[in-house]
């Protein structure tokens, strides 16, 4: 996924007081050959709908496509074909998988991953006659049971970005952000959180979220109702993407005893990096190697070093910033290098 050069800020939605009550971890302010040049009946230009259920899923995961088959599926004499932009990427048959690339038999099901060469393609799942020695084609053909849109996040500047195609946006399809299991923030049609940021790139509409830290889990859901309606589980439909966006942060923040605590490993400090500290906008200190300003405590265990500092409260957004120079030097814009840690305390 591409850095974007433009971004509008989403205009909050007005109408989301009852969600906020409600749901206070979401209120941020507001041949049958694998990889043989066949291509299986399909409706691109259909706009994405719903699909009779049948109890298998797919979803996005960690950049492959994870299909999963109920265990009263797994042996059944049901052949699934994974398609992705209308090319056979694999084939389920009978407790067989041919293209995946790992499978996992557990209680209750069998979970299949396929690698997806292009990045935010379309996948569809749907099913044949047949064996996996028949071909993909219109005679075999039987139904489509997944139209799962080629949804792709990223780790861009201390937020996830993700990318959701503008065909699949409308004003009755809602989506749920998670981090880690807790709620982020959601979208419906052009409408979102305020700090959502949102532009266009292509044929997908982009999200910048903020409250998902590096190295962390990102799960988007596609949920029935509205906005104000609150995120039981009886408004869960499908799982569309589960990703662990980013590396683990070298760097780590946290809010401990009324006082925010910023924690550098050795390997970063050795490296002799400056890093910036700021809480809620406001310049509080700077480290780099052995050195350190604007810190009102600090502390030295097993080479990893811990910087304290007071006048924070729990929800406060700290930031931890890389920068070039030498300690003290101007924080210019041409010297920032990236964001290490963005986070409410």
């Amino acid at each position: 996924m591409r850095n974007t050069r433009t971004v509008a800020a989403c205009v909050a939605a007005t109408t989301l007081f009852g969600l906020l009550t409600a749901t206070p971890a979401l209120a941020a302010p507001l041949s049958g050959d694998v990889g043989a040049s066949q291509s299986a009946p399909s409706d691109e230009a259909v706009p994405y709908g719903p699909m009779e259920s049948s109890g298998v899923t797919a979803y996005f995961e960690d950049g492959e496509v994870a299909v999963t088959v109920p265990d009263t599926l797994v042996t059944a004499w049901t052949r699934y074909v994974v398609l992705a932009d209308g090319e056979v990427v694999g084939q389920i048959f009978a407790g067989q998988a041919r293209g995946a690339v790992s499978t996992v038999i557990q209680d209750d099901e069998a979970k299949y991953r396929f690698e997806i060469a292009k990045p935010g393609a379309r996948v569809q799942v749907s099913e044949y006659l047949g064996t996996l020695a028949d071909p993909a084609d219109d005679a075999h053909f039987l139904r489509k049971r997944i139209d799962l849109p080629g949804v792709q996040a990223s780790f861009v500047d201390g937020r996830a970005v993700v990318g959701v195609p503008a065909e699949y946006l409308s004003a009755r399809r809602r989506i749920v952000f998670f981090a880690d299991g807790r709620p982020i923030t959601q979208i419906m049609g052009n409408t979102a959180y305020d700090g959502v940021i949102r532009w266009d790139e292509g044929t997908n509409k982009m999200f910048s979220l903020r409250g998902v830290a590096r190295g962390e889990r990102l799960e988007a859901w596609e949920y029935g109702g509205d906005l104000g309606d609150g995120i039981g589980s009886e408004f869960r439909k499908v799982k569309l993407l589960d990703q662990k966006v980013g590396e683990k942060p070298p760097v780590t923040a946290s809010f401990e005893n009324g006082r925010a605590v910023v924690r550098v490993p050795s390997e970063f400090t050795d490296a002799n990096k400056r890093i910036v500290v700021r809480i809620d906008g406001q310049y509080r200190g700077e480290i780099q190697g052995e050195r350190a300003d604007g810190q009102d405590g600090s502390s030295n265990k097993d080479g990893d070093r811990s910087f304290e500092y007071t006048q924070a409260k729990p929800g406060d957004r700290l930031e931890v910033l890389q920068y070039g120079g030498e300690l003290n030097d101007p924080l210019s814009p041409d010297l920032r290098e990236g964001v290490l840690v963005d986070q409410q305390l």
